[in-house]
């Protein structure tokens, strides 16, 4: 999420004497961390279903194939979805981000088939490893490929789909305080291609 590092260094260049603790939660784990008031924010793979929870977007990515380097599909510029019908998946733990999952079995159940699921894994660093090792094949965000796995092609997928949805969820009992009003507009105005003034001094 590179949209981490750039509130951080906004954050420590404008606001000096606010301190940002960053937590590395799954998405589930984050809403729990926030109904507990554990967190005041947590940036989060849509949708979400939580009535207490307030969502603010952020940004959209595609959804692509990884599979392994060496996979007689990586032939291809891209992949229609039934190629991977036989296909074992290695997919993101449902638990962790309900939503998400989701999101990829809708794509394979609408193009004909139900995912052959070999293994989950919450961390998608750990999935794309797995696919390395030529165990299956994975739908993640575009953006997961920046993680510089290597013996991984990246193919996109054919067809129009639906992107995976970045956002920041709060409380919405506290999404009126002004601290978090800041940190929500810092966080809509420092995604990529957008930027406060001071921002780019």
């Amino acid at each position: 999420m590179r949209i981490i590092p750039r509130i951080i260094r906004y954050y420590k260049r404008n606001f000096p004497g606010v301190e940002l603790r960053i937590r590395n939660l799954p998405t589930a784990q984050q809403i729990e961390a926030l109904l507990r008031k554990e967190i005041d924010v947590g940036l989060v793979r849509l949708p979400i279903a939580a009535a207490e929870i307030a969502i603010t977007p952020l940004s959209e990515e595609p959804l692509v194939c990884f599979l392994p380097k060496r996979h007689p599909l990586a032939r291809y510029r891209k992949i229609a979805p039934q190629r991977l019908r036989s296909e074992p998946f290695i997919l993101y733990e449902r638990r962790q981000a309900p939503g998400f999952y989701d999101r990829i079995l809708d794509i394979c159940l609408r193009s004909g088939f139900s995912p052959l699921a070999l293994q989950e894994a919450r961390e998608m660093q750990t999935i794309l490893s797995l696919v390395a090792s030529e165990m299956g094949v994975s739908i993640l965000p575009k953006s997961a490929a920046a993680l510089g796995i290597k013996d991984v092609a990246v193919r996109p997928l054919a067809g129009r789909w639906p992107q995976s949805e970045l956002g920041v969820a709060t409380l919405r009992s506290s999404a009126d305080e002004p601290r978090l009003r800041k940190f929500l507009t810092t966080a809509v105005q420092l995604q990529p291609g957008s930027a406060p003034s001071d921002e780019k001094k």
